[in-house]
């Protein structure tokens, strides 16, 4: 477990003092700990494997002064009091960060915690707490390692050969390849394919070298491990993924559009693209303006609210109709002027702005409805698929082999027309 704190980064302080941060003399000796002695000297990021980290307050370098913590809970209070009592956090303290990492051998489950809390200049505390969960110890279990590589070379396979034909088409049809919408998307997924195939190397590299800290004796219990660096690039491979994982699936629209009401909608859409960014202006002004309302009132009582970006997402959740519940607390009590602002929210949010987008697109749709040029638009998927497969299934028919046409006047089937008219009427006319 580690313990240090950090400066903010216009203002930090890279050098090294001695006990209660008098000047550094490495030639004086001291009775106090030499651990408490390195706590008042200057780590480097690199020394720790560390990166800057983004707090809720300030930006935070990776350095700073250390302090291992080591043994058990009772042997921790008392370090943390001998810390106290030679001022290891005054007033220049900006920040302090808590380290830890827990490890499961039964499951091969690694938890790396980071606990936070910076100094405000009113010198109060804002805390905030991060919990990753990572699994990367699949070293150890060849068999299943072999096969998600394997997997993963074929999607890069693939990957690979479509950002040839991409390439290729790019190559044929010059800059008028940026004018198509679905050619952003399949740009889209071929770099983030990548990125996310570099991020799952590195995990796998990271991988081994905690495997071979772990397999060393006595490493558990006498070394700690940072997982900081894994930790961010399991974030991001989660992040590429999904983000593959989302336009993937738009690219299924580019087979919707066969379906009549699909380009019915699309083309709704393109008619009221004017109206809705009008209206999208007026939507985020109205909507940023609860965000803040929020933010500003609830930011020390509710954590949906604690931060500006979670702000953003509860307000989000809110139009869902999932929010109301922040302002009633364990015991059942309401917090009047939550529930006076959420009603407020909704009002005018949902009941308002939502109506009008929903308004604005029915009108577009039901002027798309009676565009009679969208009749000329692509045949249905299944027809497509038919003529697809007859033309695979018959391209080797013979060439020399026409195809009479038939033609069928339908003026030849009018005798026989008549001929049952009359026999109708002479019917009615006996009876």
């Amino acid at each position: 477990m580690n313990c240090y704190e950090e400066y903010s980064p216009l203002s930090q302080e890279t050098q090294s003092f001695d006990i209660d941060w008098k000047e550094y003399n490495s030639n004086k000796s001291s009775s106090v700990d030499s651990v408490v002695i390195n706590s008042f000297q200057y780590t480097q990021a690199s020394q720790i494997s560390s990166y800057p980290f983004m707090g809720q307050v300030n930006t935070y370098m990776g350095g700073g002064y250390i302090y291992k913590l080591q043994g058990e809970k009772a042997n921790i209070s008392s370090q943390m009091k001998l810390l106290k009592e030679n001022n290891w956090i005054d007033k220049q303290t900006a920040a302090i960060f808590i380290e830890f990492t827990l490890f499961n051998p039964n499951i091969n489950l690694f938890e790396y915690c980071v606990i936070t809390l910076e100094i405000i200049a009113s010198g109060s505390f804002v805390n905030s707490a991060e919990f990753y969960s990572l699994d990367v110890l699949d070293v150890n279990n060849s068999g299943l390692l072999s096969f998600k590589i394997l997997i993963n070379i074929i999607y890069m396979m693939f990957i690979f050969i479509f950002m040839i034909v991409e390439i290729r088409r790019f190559i044929k049809v010059g800059f008028k390849y940026f004018l198509e919408f679905y050619n952003y998307i399949e740009l889209v997924i071929i770099g983030f394919s990548w990125a996310a195939f570099s991020m799952y190397i590195y995990r796998i590299y990271g991988s081994y070298q905690i495997y071979d800290t772990l397999s060393q004796k006595g490493s558990v219990s006498t070394k700690y491990i940072n997982l900081q660096y894994i930790s961010n690039t399991d974030q991001l491979l989660t992040y590429f993924l999904a983000i593959c994982t989302a336009f993937g699936s738009l690219r299924f629209l580019k087979l919707l559009r066969f379906n009549k009401r699909i380009i019915v909608f699309i083309h709704a859409f393109k008619l009221s693209i004017k109206e809705l960014t009008s209206f999208g202006i007026v939507f985020l002004v109205a909507w940023f303006s609860f965000v803040q309302l929020f933010y500003i009132l609830f930011n020390n009582m509710k954590y949906g609210f604690s931060s500006l970006p979670k702000s953003m997402e509860t307000c989000f959740q809110m139009i869902l109709g999932h929010g109301g519940v922040l302002f009633v607390d364990k015991y059942g009590n309401y917090d009047i002027a939550g529930i006076c602002l959420f009603f407020c929210f909704i009002v005018c949010i949902i009941f308002v702005l939502m109506n009008i987008f929903l308004t604005i697109l029915y009108d577009s749709y039901v002027e798309a409805c009676n565009d009679t040029t969208l009749d000329n638009d692509d045949p249905e998927l299944f027809a497509y698929l038919k003529s697809l497969l007859a033309s695979i299934f018959f391209c080797f028919k013979n060439e020399n082999e026409k195809i009479k046409p038939f033609y069928f006047d339908i003026w030849d089937g009018l005798p026989s027309r008549f001929d049952v008219i009359i026999k109708k009427w002479e019917k009615v006319i006996k009876k």
